[in-house]
């Protein structure tokens, strides 16, 4: 696993900032929070996510109060319906089922 996660990151054909918005959302919707902290520290800012960004992926409706290019703002929708459809139970809120 950790070798096609590796060339993902590493090689893959998604630009930077698509890849770290994608991570971003969903590691916080899954409640992986040592995940989305690591790649917040460094990786989403290099990838050029603004911290307003970065924190919104942490919203329950992440495009809300945040300006994202449309691109971004279907990256994160991709996430929120694969992630729902997925069964996942929001870990952004306990107790709330996805939305």
């Amino acid at each position: 696993m950790f070798a096609l996660e590796a060339g993902l990151l590493g090689h893959g054909l998604l630009p930077a900032i698509d890849r770290e918005i994608i991570i971003a959302r969903v590691t916080a919707r899954t409640g992986c929070a040592y995940e989305w902290g690591a790649h917040a520290a460094t990786l989403a800012q290099q990838a050029g996510l603004s911290q307003e960004q970065l924190q919104a992926t942490t919203d329950v409706d992440a495009a809300a109060n945040t300006a994202w290019l449309p691109r971004h703002a279907a990256l994160l929708n991709a996430v929120d319906e694969r992630t729902a459809w997925a069964g996942h139970r929001s870990r952004l809120h306990p107790g709330r089922d996805v939305w």
